[in-house]
This record gives C-alpha cells, sequence and structure tokens, in this order.
C-alpha cells in the first residue's frame, strides 16, 4: 500500500506526476468518504453504521474510520481482524455463515453479534456460557417476513429470521438470563428507493409486537440500507421520510446501514493504454488493467452492466492534439471477450495515456480470485 499526495492530480488531470502511479491502481480519497458520510447521515436523520466490506481498505480506514461514529458492520473473521486495535468505534458482526471463531472473536472484541438464525444464535450462546463472558445480541429479521410488507420480489432472500423466530429467540435469551438490545433487518443491494418506507413500518410493527417480553430490551433498531451511491440525485424525500421515522419509533435510537453509498465516489481506477488497434474501421484500445481487478466495470452479466466513460490523461500532451478521434472501445487484460471495461468519444487515445475510471471505491475487491494469475491493482490513498 503505497500513500501518495496525488489528489489534486489525478482531479485536474494535469500533474505529470500521475504517470508515476504503477497501473492497474485505485486511487482512493479519505476526504470524499467523511463529506459522503457525514451528508447522508444528515440527510436520514439517524445513525449510520458503515459496511466494511464495500471497502476494506486498511489505509482507508485509518483515515476514515474515527469517523464512523455510529459503528462498523462486519461479516468476516478477517473483515473483524482488520479493526482490532485501528477502529475504537462499535462493531456488528452479521452473517449467515457465522463461525465459532467469528463468533468467539467477536465476544471477545465486545462487538455486537446479530443473530441470523436460531442454530446460530445457540453456539453463540453456547460460547458465552463457556468462557463466562457476557455477549451484546440483536437479532436479525427478514425483510421480507416483516409485518405488513410486499416488497418486490427482489428483495426476497434467505438471511435474518421470520417473526416466530425471533419470539423463539427471545425465549432462549430469557432462560440465559441475557436481552436482545437490537433488531437488524436488510433488504438488499439498492433496495432503498422501493422499499424503505415499508420497512420502516413493519419495523415498527415487529417492535411493538415484541415490547412486552422481558429479553427485549431495544437499544436500537438498524433499518438496514440499500442507499444507491447517487443518493442525492435519486429524488427521495427525506423530510417526508424522517417525519415518518419519528411517528413511528418516537425517540428509539435508529441506525441505517451504508457501503456504496459512503465509498462509491471516493475511488478511482486507473488503467494505462498498452496498445490501440483497429478491426473493420472499430477501433479498441487494450489497457493493462481489466475484468480480474474490477469486475464491476467488465461487461459480464447484464444484471452488473456499468459502462463508464473514462477520463483521458494523455502521455504526451504535446501529440494529444495530433491523436486520431474516434469512437474508442476500451478493453482489459484478459482473454475474455466480455472483457470490455467502458467506451471513449471525442478524446484522443494512443499507447501510454491514463484512463481514469470514476466512481470506483466501492466493491473494488468484488473480482475473479487470481483470474490468469494477474498481478494484483495497487492501491494509493491520497489525500
Amino acid at each position: 500500500m503505497d500513500a501518495m499526495v496525488l489528489l489534486d492530480e489525478m482531479r485536474d488531470l494535469v500533474a505529470p506526476g500521475a504517470f508515476e502511479l504503477e497501473t492497474p491502481c485505485y486511487v482512493f480519497d479519505p476526504t470524499r468518504v467523511a463529506r459522503d458520510y457525514t451528508e447522508l447521515k444528515e440527510a436520514l436523520g439517524t445513525g449510520l453504521v458503515v459496511s466494511l466490506k464495500a471497502n476494506p481498505v486498511l489505509d482507508l480506514l485509518a483515515r476514515c474510520g474515527h469517523q464512523f461514529t455510529d459503528g462498523i458492520e462486519i461479516a468476516s473473521l478477517g473483515e473483524l481482524n482488520l479493526t482490532v486495535g485501528r477502529a475504537a468505534v462499535p462493531r456488528f458482526v452479521t452473517t449467515p455463515a457465522m463461525t465459532s471463531n467469528l463468533a468467539a472473536s467477536a465476544i471477545a472484541c465486545r462487538s455486537t453479534l446479530v443473530a441470523d438464525s436460531l442454530p446460530q444464535l445457540e453456539m453463540i450462546l453456547k460460547i458465552a456460557m463457556a468462557r463466562r463472558a457476557g455477549v451484546r445480541l440483536a437479532l436479525r429479521v427478514n425483510a421480507a417476513c416483516l409485518p405488513g410488507t410486499q416488497l418486490p420480489p427482489g428483495a426476497r432472500d434467505h438471511f435474518g429470521m421470520a417473526p416466530a423466530d425471533v419470539t423463539a429467540a427471545l425465549d432462549r435469551v430469557r432462560q440465559a438470563d441475557l436481552r436482545i438490545e437490537g433488531l437488524h433487518t436488510f433488504a438488499g443491494s439498492n433496495t432503498f428507493l422501493s422499499c424503505h418506507r415499508q420497512i420502516a413500518s413493519g419495523m415498527a410493527a415487529l417492535a411493538e409486537q415484541i415490547s412486552g417480553h422481558p429479553a427485549a430490551q431495544l437499544s436500537f433498531i438498524n433499518l438496514g440500507g440499500g442507499i444507491p451511491a447517487d443518493w442525492r440525485n435519486a429524488g427521495i424525500d427525506w423530510p417526508s421520510y424522517r417525519t415518518q421515522l419519528a411517528h413511528l419509533f418516537g425517540s428509539i435510537s435508529l441506525l441505517h446501514e451504508a457501503g456504496r453509498a459512503v465509498f462509491t465516489a471516493c475511488g478511482r481506477f486507473v488503467v494505462r493504454i498498452l496498445g490501440v488497434k483497429q478491426i473493420e474501421g472499430r477501433q479498441y484500445a487494450v489497457c493493462d488493467g481489466g475484468m480480474a481487478h474490477n469486475f464491476l466495470l467488465a461487461q459480464t452479466e447484464s444484471l452488473m452492466k456499468r459502462t463508464i466513460a473514462p477520463r483521458v490523461l494523455a502521455a504526451d500532451p504535446q501529440t494529444h492534439p495530433t491523436a486520431t478521434i474516434r469512437p474508442t472501445v476500451v478493453v482489459g487484460n484478459s482473454c475474455n471477450r466480455a472483457d470490455v471495461l467502458g467506451h471513449v468519444q471525442g478524446q484522443p487515445v494512443e499507447e501510454g495515456s491514463l484512463l481514469i475510471f470514476e466512481g470506483c471505491g466501492a466493491y473494488h475487491t468484488y473480482s475473479p480470485n487470481g483470474f490468469l494469475n494477474l498481478k494484483s491493482p495497487r492501491l494509493y490513498v491520497a489525500s
């Protein structure tokens, strides 16, 4: 991991120092993370938990982690280890595949464990009792099973518990002389626009149903997220939503969670053009990075397509005006025909130029592991 002061250079596309980058690479800007986190939290009017899986870069966490005062969401032992000694904020550990090692480590770190099922809850209780350790417990509720909700098919999944299991979990926790401190639900990525009001109503109804149970001593309710990366321009009526939450929940502490909504704008993916070629009148720019480094850019599956027009930083500004300007397909460095990263229109491209893809700060690790044994992208943090 290199830390380099390259932010202004990459933004303005004028500094020759940008060519010192080892490509393919990502350049992350912690000031954008701080901005988007603060502004999203203000729009929601609630606490905001950050999903570490969206961007688990250690240097970025070191710069931003202290600002995530409402907590971070962790889904693996590796993520938990990444935060130990580096993030003094609340941790919420939640995954349907929780292992005994993860549960034990989370208990030792005084994290809040969000039980996804009755068997998982039993495992957590067994570990806590064997170690005679206190444990902070919450329950994850399946979003599609919330009272009074009719979520779209895309929001139906295998996560969390049905309300009947929530009641059984409360009974079991009471037997262990413990308590449930929170409820958590999540309808999935990019579901906020279609589901947020229903989820709020359903969670309020469920909280009311269990309010009389001795083990239900709720200090927080996490309404999930699924907030889009472009949430500012998504047409969300934030004042009306805040009013709804205040009406439904009163003074109870509310949380939302976010990953791409906080991290997307902070990252740029940078590749270098290795060569330019033409086939039957169509021009291609072949780059040193591709689907093995940024799978979400590649045209592999229609559900994931997000063709981006990169910015071009010419290798030699003196030759830039003379380069041919024609539509160019940007392709990666694999033998897969779907390794298409984007298209360039109205800008000249040539060997040695850098292509800069904006909005790549979230889920950059979502890539085919070890594909073609290509080197991993370099990671830079610029501020």
